[in-house]
């Protein structure tokens, strides 16, 4: 009972951090930084947006932005994951095809990152010692379900998927308030107005989101393999919704039928 108040003696660590952890090559970081390039952009204009709010609010924006960018980068950087992309069911309750498209998107990225030992090991065998090889032989299948199990955590915490109850197997991708706010705060600029349109090619190029918003979004979806889903009935759909969440975010507004602005300040245009 009266350990929480005791003081812990501090622990002195003698070895520098680049010795506990390696030194990254310049070769590796500048990968990293051209990898993710477009997701550290974002983060940026997040935290200058975020300037003069109050500092528990941004450092909560703060840790849900730096969390996307790590979800982000732990699939861009895996060998052969190519241009992954992210789609988001907002209206999936409605369209059972968007559900089940958006939880097809999320079990092929758990699958990939579960897979990602054994596929960088494929990539880069000259780096792989005989004793290495041998250890994840044995217990790959270990590695992999606890890879996927930290990706399942992490994606739910930063608020990326949802169901979030951990009782729940069967998510999905689709951004919670909280981290949708973080995401449009990421792509918009002070004192600009965007389009619809607008919104939706940046959170493609920061945040490989694909939603439905743009014409192409369709032909996208395809050819990644996330089919059928009609272009008019589902996508359509998923754009209102997203639309409504937007609104009631208070990034859009919509001054007559069919246009859609977006903006940090919309009440200012209204």
């Amino acid at each position: 009972m009266g350990l929480p108040f005791l003081v812990d003696e501090e622990e002195k660590y003698e070895e520098e951090i680049t010795r506990l952890c390696g030194d990254p090559s310049l070769e590796l970081l500048t990968a990293i930084s051209q990898l993710m390039k477009p997701q550290t952009e974002t983060l940026l204009r997040l935290a200058k947006n975020l300037q003069n709010h109050p500092s528990s609010y941004a450092l909560r924006k703060l840790i849900i932005g730096v969390g996307s960018w790590l979800l982000v980068y732990q699939i861009r950087k895996i060998p052969g994951a190519g241009e992954t992309i992210f789609f988001c069911d907002f209206a999936g309750d409605s369209r059972p095809q968007l559900r089940t498209q958006a939880m097809a998107c999320y079990a092929r990225q758990l699958g990939l990152f579960g897979r990602s030992i054994r596929l960088w090991l494929n990539s880069y065998p000259e780096k792989i010692t005989e004793e290495i090889q041998q250890v994840i032989e044995n217990y790959e299948v270990d590695i992999s379900k606890e890879l996927e199990d930290h990706f399942r955590d992490f994606s739910v915490r930063i608020g990326w998927v949802q169901p979030r109850s951990s009782a729940v197997k069967q998510k999905f991708f689709r951004a919670v308030p909280d981290t949708m706010s973080v995401l449009l705060l990421s792509i918009l600029d002070q004192g600009d107005v965007f389009t619809m349109d607008e919104v939706a090619e940046r959170l493609r190029e920061h945040w490989r989101l694909v939603i439905g918003l743009l014409p192409e979004d369709h032909a996208i979806l395809r050819q990644h393999g996330y089919t059928p889903l009609d272009e008019d009935a589902d996508l359509r759909v998923n754009r209102d919704a997203f639309k409504r969440l937007a609104i009631q975010l208070g990034f859009a507004w919509e001054p007559s039928d069919g246009l859609v602005l977006f903006s940090l300040t919309p009440d200012q245009f209204c």
